[in-house]
């Protein structure tokens, strides 16, 4: 898994507000990607951001990127990192996994999503204290 290059096609995207905020960020992600140990960014198109249809105050962007990793891990640890909406393996054409490797990246996988389902929980916690904070100072 160590060994193995692998080239990628991701989207990445990005949503907030202002217009000019949106952009500036977007250059940031794409400037760190560029830094990125380990990747090697072949490809980039970003596009300037335009206002959000769904949510009318929001501005939205994206870019387009190929990326060449040292290995798997390293594409997994990119899609953790700047959690792309779309992500297109381009090459190897096939990817051979040990049932070690593969553990690996589940356990990953499980790690990732347990401190997103914390984050969340806490922060459901953290809103139903200060709501109740509200409530004694009214």
């Amino acid at each position: 898994m160590e060994n193995q290059k692998i080239r990628a096609k991701l989207v990445i995207e990005l949503l907030g507000s202002p217009k000019e905020h949106v952009d500036q960020t977007m250059r940031l992600v794409i400037d760190k990607l560029k830094k990125e140990e380990g990747v090697k960014l072949l490809k980039e198109a970003t596009y300037a951001a335009e206002q959000n249809e769904e949510i009318k105050p929001m501005w939205s962007s994206f870019s387009d990127v190929d990326i060449e990793t040292v290995s798997l891990k390293k594409l997994m640890d990119v899609c953790f990192d700047y959690l792309p909406s779309s992500v297109e393996i381009v090459s190897p054409e096939k990817v051979e996994l040990s049932g070690v490797d593969y553990a690996y990246l589940l356990n990953e996988l499980l790690a990732q999503l347990h401190h997103y389902a914390f984050t969340a929980k806490q922060l459901a916690a953290e809103n139903v204290y200060l709501k109740g904070k509200e409530k004694e100072n009214k």
